[in-house]
Formats: C-alpha cells, sequence, structure tokens
C-alpha cells in the first residue's frame, strides 16, 4: 500500500513541477504546497477508481496473514479508496508549522484470544509536522520566526522541514521535494541549519513517505496529531485510506485458514 503512495506522491510532484516550469514561475512555498496537494488528490482518485488501493492493500494483507483465505481478506480490503484533505495556512500559528501530514489507514491485527479473528482499527494515524520553507533570490532559507521557535522546541520529535528550491535564476525549474527531519535534534540546530543551508540528513519524499507509513518517523500519538498536526477544524495534507462507502467491514472479521498453504518442514539426520 505504501509503495502505491509513494508512486503518486511522485507522480504529482514531477506534474506539479512540469507545471511550475511551464505556468507558475516564482511562487512561493504556499502556493507550490496547494498545487501539490490538488494534484495528489487527482492522482489518488485515479488509482481509486482503478481499484489499485483495494489491490495494494489485499497484497498487504495477504504477505501479513499467508494463511487465512484470500477470499476473507478481501471483505476487508473491498471498497478501498485514497483520499486527500488539506488545512489553510492559517494555523501556522499555533501549530508552529505549515502543514500536518497524515497518513490514515486501517490497521489489521489478530485477535488476542480470538482464533482466526481479525480486528480492525479503521482509523490508525501516523503524523508528521511539516514547515515549508523556499530558496530565496538572495540564497537563504529563511529564518524561523521567535513565536515558531518557542511553539516548535516541544514538537521537535515530529517535524519534517521540507525544502523547496528552483534550479534557475528565472525560478521556473523546481527542484525535487527534499526533507530534513528534526528529531534528536535542538531548535537551535534547526535555527542553524536554515542560516547556514547545511542540513545533516536531507531524504526525498519517498524515504519521507515510506518512513510514516513504517512508523518509522512521525508520531501515532492521537492527541497530538489531533490538537497540532491536524487540528479538526481545518485539515491538514491528510491522505487516507478508507472505504468507499464509509462504512467497510465491522470491526472483527472471522477467517477462515487456507488449509493448501505448503508447510515446509526441516528434517534433520
Amino acid at each position: 500500500m505504501s509503495n502505491l503512495i509513494v508512486q503518486c506522491w511522485n507522480s504529482a510532484e514531477l506534474t506539479i513541477r512540469q507545471e511550475m516550469e511551464s505556468k507558475h514561475p516564482d511562487k512561493n512555498e504556499e502556493f507550490i504546497t496547494e498545487l501539490f496537494q490538488d494534484e495528489l488528490r487527482l492522482k489518488l482518485e485515479g488509482v481509486s477508481a482503478s481499484g489499485a488501493v483495494e489491490r495494494a492493500f489485499l497484497l498487504d494483507l495477504e504477505g501479513a496473514f499467508p494463511n487465512v483465505l484470500s477470499s476473507d481478506l478481501s471483505r476487508i480490503s473491498n471498497g478501498l479508496v485514497a483520499l486527500v484533505n488539506f488545512h489553510a495556512r492559517s494555523r501556522e500559528g499555533k501549530t508552529g508549522g505549515d502543514f500536518g501530514l497524515v497518513l490514515v489507514r486501517p490497521d489489521v491485527t489478530r485477535a488476542r484470544f480470538g482464533g482466526s479473528d481479525l480486528i480492525i482499527d479503521k482509523d490508525y494515524r501516523r503524523g508528521l509536522l511539516c514547515q515549508a520553507k523556499i530558496l530565496g533570490r538572495d540564497a537563504k532559507w529563511g529564518d524561523l520566526t521567535g513565536s515558531q521557535k518557542r511553539v516548535l522546541t516541544d514538537r521537535l520529535g515530529y517535524l519534517g522541514i521540507v525544502l523547496y528550491q528552483y534550479l534557475d535564476n528565472d525560478r521556473r525549474r523546481l527542484s525535487e521535494f527534499h526533507w530534513q527531519l528534526a528529531a534528536d535534534n535542538s531548535i537551535e540546530d534547526v535555527t542553524r541549519w536554515l542560516k547556514t543551508g547545511q542540513f545533516p540528513d536531507l531524504r526525498g519524499s519517498a524515504q519521507i513517505l515510506g518512513s510514516l507509513a513504517q512508523d518509522r518517523i512521525g508520531t501515532d500519538d492521537k492527541k497530538l496529531i489531533a490538537e497540532f498536526i491536524a487540528p479538526p477544524t481545518r485539515p491538514s495534507l491528510e491522505i487516507r485510506v478508507t472505504w468507499r462507502d464509509g462504512d467497510g467491514p465491522g470491526p472483527t472479521v472471522h477467517t477462515h485458514v487456507n488449509t493448501h498453504v505448503q508447510q515446509h518442514v526441516i528434517v534433520r539426520h
């Protein structure tokens, strides 16, 4: 599933970079972010309509539960789609970031004492607070405000800086997005990176999305996500994998063991 989302993200990045070059030169980071989320929404709508989202999730389920019949697992994946919502910049003053990146997806686990039953958390969330910066004509990234520094100091563990940069003097050719995570660093480190332009561990969007989907970065603390990353009054850049009818299966799905799965036994003489 995460690979499909990464593919859509990369495709959306490429499309807006082409559009920026031909139609939207020298735009700021807010414009770029909003243009990107519109394109990402279109990409995910396309793969959702084709059934690729439910097929990708079914493959994940088959990999996680190889002994369960695919027909049972398809009851979970049938009707899954991927949606995008986005919030306005006006929340920056409270959250300290420009936007929140949140992946919402079903989380399927075995019932602890339920035999072959599977338990579905339909609203599992993983979020990253994002601060967007663009390299100016003066070759500077710009500093954080005093208010941002105070607010972000306690949120560095789930903060990512997304860097936009033009590659030409006419500011038409936009580079691929680059990211710097702030976890395990101080606000003074972040300030120094922006001042010097020396970022210790730049990553591409594919790495960020993959790490977020695999729970290696960001946070799954629902309180932090609701209050700082994705305030309910203004959704952040939220990628939501959910069911087309808004309902899907119940919280518990009874499954059957696939008796045709081969058992490999090593015989020692």
